[in-house]
């Protein structure tokens, strides 16, 4: 058993029921841990989180904690949000393979930084593209 199991998804309500992907098995690891939390891109009012064909609603009884933290999948997309970063995917591959590469990897979008906003414009800074438009998702 898990002590902890972290997770990103794409909203959750101010009572702390969020909604995953339809397909997606988090919830196996949201389960099996001590202590779940969910970060997410939207916190909405409560009420106002209706799973469309694509996402289905996990309860608030599952989670210990919901952190709102907009870009929180980055480098990985988030679907209706923004998309995959391939080129700091291909960055974190090639210098993951190497202890000292990685460890400057950590240095510069980890350790060097003061929170989660830093690294968002640091990584807009160097290319990447979030538009509005693909950041809404469409609400029920």
């Amino acid at each position: 058993m898990p002590d902890y199991t972290v997770i990103h998804a794409y909203r959750a309500d101010s009572k702390g029921n969020v909604l995953i992907d339809k397909y997606s098995d988090v919830d196996l690891a949201v389960q099996a841990a001590k202590v779940a939390i969910a970060t997410v891109e939207e916190i909405v009012p409560e009420g106002k989180l209706v799973p469309d064909k694509k996402s289905r609603l996990m309860s608030w009884i599952n989670f210990h904690a919901i952190v709102h933290v907009p870009f929180g999948s980055h480098p990985a997309a988030c679907p209706g949000y923004y998309s995959l970063d391939k080129d700091h995917l291909k960055q974190y591959v090639k210098m993951a393979g190497n202890k000292e590469h990685f460890k400057s990897y950590l240095k510069k979008y980890v350790y060097d930084l003061s929170d989660h906003n830093e690294y968002v414009k640091l990584v807009k800074k160097q290319g990447w593209s979030s538009s509005p438009a693909a950041r809404r998702r469409q609400k029920n």
